[in-house]
């Protein structure tokens, strides 16, 4: 790992430190490690899947990946609405973050789905302590803006969650999001470029987030969609 004081908190948490442990014993390295964004991307599906087998025996690879999709959501609709402390509580504060989460996650999501992640949370509450009608609490802030950055670089699409991610590319409570957007690994790169894209339009207020931009530089560069925001950026001086 280049920053190990980094993930401190993340591997201060014992089934996590446990899951490194596994990866270690069947011969996987630390080092391969550049970023935080790929230590989540390692452990955070593995957490699901575990806690998840736990109350649906039959659960698999395709489930893991819808739970993480609602997760990414209801992570996104938090720190839209201000929740940057990782817990929100109260039904009047609760009901909207889920009802934007719903709105904004692909095919919406179903009484049964919130069920499952519902259960699943109560099974092992290493990402999530609870979700319910009463409160959504991550472990610690570091997931919810994991997952946030996973919506960012995947489920990013709606021209709603396209605005509300445009008012946030220079907010310092983002920060991490954003990191998050451009460590993690994505199938479609296309998608991701175009939601890194709005890192180099003005915003409304303050100055662009250079630091952001320079980091998610070689990730356009790959991409078409990339090198079109690249070049109408350096035509601009």
């Amino acid at each position: 790992l280049k920053n190990t004081t980094a993930v401190q908190q993340l591997i201060s948490i014992p089934t996590v430190l446990r899951l490194l442990l596994d990866h270690l014993e069947a011969g996987g390295r630390l080092q391969q490690f550049q970023s935080l964004g790929e230590l989540y991307d390692l452990v955070c599906p593995q957490l699901i899947r575990n806690a998840a087998k736990k109350v649906y025996p039959a659960f698999d690879n395709r489930d893991a990946r819808r739970v993480g999709q609602i997760m990414a959501a209801v992570a996104f609709a938090m720190m839209s609405q201000g929740h940057h402390n990782a817990a929100v509580s109260g039904t009047k504060r609760v009901e909207p973050v889920e009802a934007l989460a719903a709105r904004i996650c692909q095919r919406g999501i179903s009484d049964e789905e919130w069920k499952q992640v519902q259960n699943i949370s109560l099974s092992n509450r290493s990402i999530l302590h609870g979700i319910n009608t009463e409160e959504i609490a991550w472990q610690h802030r570091g997931m919810m803006e994991y997952y946030c950055g996973r919506f960012l670089a995947q489920e990013c699409s709606d021209d709603q969650s396209r605005s509300q991610a445009m008012q946030h590319i220079n907010d310092v409570e983002w920060h991490r999001a954003w990191c998050f957007a451009i460590e993690t690994e994505v199938d479609d790169g296309e998608h991701r470029s175009s939601v890194l894209s709005l890192l180099f339009q003005q915003p409304a207020e303050g100055r662009r987030p250079t630091e952001l931009m320079f980091r998610s530089w070689p990730l356009l560069q790959a991409t078409q969609q990339g090198q079109r925001t690249l070049q109408h950026f350096l035509d601009l001086y």
